[in-house]
């Protein structure tokens, strides 16, 4: 199977064509599996499936053509998959063809963890386990976390990684980890070791693991990207200045601390306008202020704009959107100018009615600017 480029076209991808590619290397694998009782099976109704309801249906189907005895189908399955390729380019994180088959792992070695977790580190390399690895966690937590923690140093960057994104609380896609969600203690001593990676992947995956942990937990994800910070190393600064960015958002004092954005709070901001003053929804609006910082210090600035709107049932609802960092000297004036657009989309519906402009220094809301949006002018 060739590699797929686009993931947008995953779910047209697990077809019949493809069903026919996975009978045929399970046939390979295993001379007496019933091939076209397999295709028959597993083409039957997928058409109409999403796309990961696509790879659980196939895998299901997968289990019920093959030997009854876990371990005897997993030989299978994983001589049908061949030997891992050259290493992938780690961005592209392909091997899309496999995901029935690290599904296979989770849909029946629940009952045979041992084995099903020692395969993992192997499936992995074909294609990540972050999703099948999850119902491990929940159901055999002990043993599970016993492997996570050797993947989590093993020299694969793929078997790192799946230690890192396998492990998040509230992984999209994947099933919650109700008990992370409750105590994160457990994941963060995974990830100790792993916010210096050499690998930015990595780094990536351990930051949106500490993000996940701080919608739940901000005081244990503050406490522990300090400490990741302190310890000087780029790799691990860049780690948390992206794991901290919901809670930067939010305008966490401790969080920005961390980073070094702390007071401003003599900073002014002047002309505040937005032109035009009344805008129309599917239009756009030019945003622009001027900042002073009259401090008797230099500041270093997160500065953010947050847009109250007008909802379906009329109260008021508010998103925050980034507009730029800073340095500050004394008496220094920025001024900083971003075009809104009010566009229709499928996560945010304007409606006409009064919405305002917040600027955001360090958290701080430093100055407001009310303002009415009106209909589409068609």
């Amino acid at each position: 199977m060739e590699k797929i480029a686009n993931p947008g076209a995953l779910k047209s991808y697990f077809n019949r064509d493809y069903v026919a590619w996975l009978g045929q290397s399970l046939r390979q694998a295993q001379p007496s599996f019933d091939q076209t009782g397999f295709e028959s099976a597993a083409a039957e109704g997928l058409e109409a499936l999403e796309l990961k309801a696509k790879t659980e249906h196939i895998a299901t189907v997968m289990g019920r053509f093959l030997p009854s005895a876990f371990p005897e189908a997993l030989e299978i399955v994983q001589r049908s998959m061949g030997d891992p390729g050259p290493e992938p380019d780690e961005e592209s994180m392909g091997g899309f063809q496999f995901w029935p088959h690290v599904t296979f792992l989770s849909a029946f070695g629940l009952s045979e963890p041992q084995a099903a977790l020692r395969a993992m580190r192997e499936f992995t390399q074909h294609y990540s386990c972050e999703f099948c690895i999850r119902p491990f966690l929940i159901h055999h937590p002990e043993l599970a976390l016993e492997h996570v923690r050797q993947w989590a140093v093993d020299p694969d960057w793929r078997v790192r990684r799946l230690a890192s994104e396998g492990t998040r609380p509230r992984l999209p896609w994947g099933e919650q980890i109700r008990s992370f969600v409750a105590d994160p203690v457990p994941v963060l001593q995974v990830l100790e070791g792993m916010h210096d990676d050499p690998r930015l992947i990595i780094r990536r995956s351990v930051a949106n693991n500490l993000n996940d942990i701080a919608k739940d937990h901000p005081t244990q994800a503050v406490a522990a990207a300090a400490a990741w910070f302190e310890t000087g190393a780029a790799g691990s600064q860049w780690t948390v200045k992206h794991g901290l960015r919901t809670l930067i958002k939010q305008g966490d004092s401790r969080a920005m601390a961390i980073l070094g954005f702390a007071g401003g709070e003599g900073v002014e901001v002047s002309q505040l306008r937005l032109a035009p003053e009344a805008p129309h929804i599917g239009g756009t609006a030019e945003l622009s202020l001027a900042l002073h910082n009259a401090e008797k210090v230099p500041v270093k600035l997160v500065i953010d704009y947050a847009l109250r709107r007008t909802l379906a049932n009329g109260k008021q609802g508010e998103k925050v959107f980034k507009l730029r960092t800073a340095a500050l000297q004394t008496g220094e004036r920025l001024e900083i100018a971003t075009t809104l657009a009010f566009r229709q989309l499928s996560t945010r519906t304007y409606y006409p009615g009064c919405h305002a402009i917040r600027v955001l220094i360090n958290g701080r809301v430093a100055a407001e600017q009310p303002f009415v949006l009106h209909a589409s002018q068609g």
